[in-house]
């Protein structure tokens, strides 16, 4: 691998999916790549998936003309480059809204392995007559800056709330890699730069924002492609999560926002304790609720350490962004062998603090299911703890 180009951001995109024309078939790489929402979506063919690739041609070309292709990192894609990617569609219908996937490689997948397969996905609202860019993110990009490699895996689920469709989250779980000679192949499979207690971590966060400001946004500048800086947003941080090498994702921040019990967010830190920290326009917390551990089956849930303690901090915001000393700190108890909802009284600001757990029976790593949000004035952010 060109040392030389190591200030260089060079991203190539490959296709995580079989060939084959069936989505069971398509299942193991399909939930490697979207591990919150592959069961929610169906693949479009035939007529109706060329005509979505012919109504979004020219945002899609604009998107993917900025990918830097691993080959030749000095070089952007032409349009003749464009001509030749593979494209794949996926939609997922909720309410009257239609979301459509497109899952963008530049070459034939099956280069690099099982989960080295990289890609770029795009997703499109329709809704009624309008058509608008939601997202875009690269599973497995490659950035290169002076300290190493990163490898950055993106997630674009969607939040449901009483069955429409609420908000859209972006999920990032970003793993330094060691670059240890020529071959990318092997490069990829000589391991990990961040780990604790000889497992790969990944560091995590994630961007939130809801439909409704992306509707204003559209019917006030007719701007069709969104970008969450254009938005209000919420950026959530915590420790670094467990990274599985077939499915980097799977232990993701977004884990504890997707409204299932049976995926979680797990730590992996020097002590197996975490934080979450929840950046809004609102500087308080009134409530959260949570579901502990790894609530799949009672056996998982014994097998892996569950959250005993939290932690608030209060403190005041001062001018110029500024904030006082901690005024005010409070701890609080979870229970053990409950896998439904502990709601919590916060009054706190926006980090949360696990500061003990219930250790498990097999495993050191802390998880946490499910993790609701209720800042203050504001509805529960990811759905009611009823739904």
């Amino acid at each position: 691998m060109n040392k030389g180009k190591k200030g260089t951001i060079c991203i190539f995109v490959l296709l995580m999916m079989y060939s084959s024309w069936i989505l069971s078939a398509e299942a193991p790489e399909l939930r490697n790549v979207m591990p919150n929402s592959w069961q929610k979506v169906e693949r479009v063919r035939g007529e109706e998936e060329q005509r979505v690739i012919a109504e979004n041609d020219s945002d899609i070309r604009e998107i993917i003309g900025k990918i830097r292709p691993m080959d030749n990192v000095d070089k952007k894609l032409d349009n003749t480059d464009v001509d030749n990617l593979h494209i794949k569609v996926y939609k997922q219908q909720i309410g009257s809204d239609v979301f459509y996937r497109f899952f963008v490689t530049d070459r034939e997948a099956g280069n690099y392995g099982e989960w080295l397969q990289q890609h770029m996905q795009v997703v499109v609202l329709q809704r009624r007559e309008s058509r608008i860019i939601l997202a875009s993110g690269l599973y497995c990009g490659i950035v290169f800056h002076q300290y190493g490699t990163d490898i950055k895996y993106t997630s674009i689920d969607i939040i449901e709330s009483g069955g429409t469709a609420k908000a859209l989250l972006i999920s990032e779980v970003s793993v330094r890699g060691i670059d240890d000679g020529d071959d990318l192949q092997s490069w990829f499979l000589t391991g990990y730069r961040n780990s604790q207690n000889g497992q790969p971590a990944g560091k995590v966060n994630c961007v939130y924002f809801t439909l409704e400001d992306c509707m204003n946004y559209y019917s006030a500048s007719g701007d069709r492609r969104m970008t969450y800086h254009k938005l209000p947003y919420i950026t959530i941080e915590g420790s670094d999560c467990l990274v599985d090498v077939n499915s980097p994702l799977r232990y993701g921040l977004q884990s504890a926002f997707d409204g299932n019990p049976a995926t979680s967010y797990v730590e992996n830190t020097e002590d197996d304790l975490m934080w979450i920290d929840i950046m809004g326009a609102w500087h308080y917390l009134e409530k959260i609720a949570l579901i502990n551990g790894y609530a799949q089956n009672e056996y998982l849930y014994r097998s892996n350490n569950r959250i005993k303690k939290i932690k608030t901090e209060y403190y005041e915001f001062l001018p110029e962004g500024k904030y006082s000393d901690v005024l005010q700190s409070t701890q609080m108890d979870v229970d053990d062998m409950n896998m439904s909802y502990q709601v919590f009284d916060f009054s706190s600001n926006l980090k949360i603090f696990i500061t003990d757990i219930y250790k498990g029976e097999k495993y050191n790593d802390t998880c946490l299911a499910e993790l609701k949000i209720k800042p203050q004035g504001y509805e529960w952010l990811f759905g009611g703890i009823d739904e």
